[in-house]
């Protein structure tokens, strides 16, 4: 089993660079270098969710025959944090669209050619969904599931309708559970995650759904691979990196 110790000493060596990399000159506008520095956030918050999904993929529990607060506290857990990744992937898609003209300027065009085949067709999976174009990769489909139906804000008729369809149909056989305790540790309202679950699975088809939940770590780490491409050649490029920590 993985331990926070074992992901410190994954990390590679620490380095620095010059840091008016990020600061305008004559050959790059500020705009620019503020996209790119927002994208090193995205890429960060998405490094933060997938070793969190990791470290709880490996205490899932092993009996699940009967309901217990174990399996509620491991579920729940789990899909705020995938709520959470739809959450980034959705920002990050809003970012690109806002800055569109960024995308189009000749330096970024020419940085876009020199990531490798992979992290470009990735990044083009991602300018698809913002333009709205039609893509064959299999990111776009999830992309677009993302952009268009994965709610990670607190939407009232939306939940409740989750909450109705899972406890109050009469072909329904589950019931509500919950941990009533005197504190935030002791507590956990496990039907709430229930409804959302369901919320989530009435949001599309049942197999997009289960698509994005099962195959979302190799997936979205295709994403995460043209940030980090976009993010490093751009200092490079600018001759502002790399020096090691002496």
């Amino acid at each position: 089993m993985s331990s926070y110790m074992d992901e410190i000493e994954r990390l590679a060596s620490l380095e620095t660079f010059d840091p008016r990399a990020f600061s305008a000159d004559s050959k790059c506008d500020q705009d620019t270098c503020d996209f790119v520095l927002s994208l090193a956030v995205a890429y960060n918050d998405l490094k933060n969710i997938a070793m969190a999904l990791r470290f709880l993929s490996e205490v899932r529990p092993r009996d699940l025959s009967k309901p217990t607060s174990e399996i509620g506290q491991h579920a729940g857990l789990t899909l705020h944090l995938i709520r959470l990744e739809a959450g980034v992937i959705r920002e990050l898609l809003i970012l690109i669209e806002k800055d569109k003209n960024i995308l189009n300027s000749p330096d970024f065009n020419r940085l876009k050619k020199k990531l490798s085949k992979k992290a470009r067709e990735a990044w083009d999976a991602v300018l698809s969904i913002v333009s709205e174009r039609s893509t064959k990769h299999p990111l776009g489909k999830l992309l677009l599931f993302v952009r268009n139906k994965v709610a990670f804000h607190y939407d009232p008729k939306e939940v409740a309708k989750g909450y109705a369809l899972v406890f109050l149909q009469p072909s329904s056989d589950r019931i509500p559970f919950v941990s009533r305790g005197n504190s935030m540790p002791e507590t956990r309202f496990y039907f709430a995650d229930a409804a959302v679950e369901k919320y989530l699975l009435m949001a599309s088809d049942e197999a997009t759904v289960r698509e994005f939940v099962s195959g979302r770590s190799s997936l979205f780490n295709d994403v995460n691979l043209a940030l980090y491409e976009i993010i490093t050649k751009f200092v490079n490029d600018r001759g502002f990196g790399w020096r090691p920590i002496r």
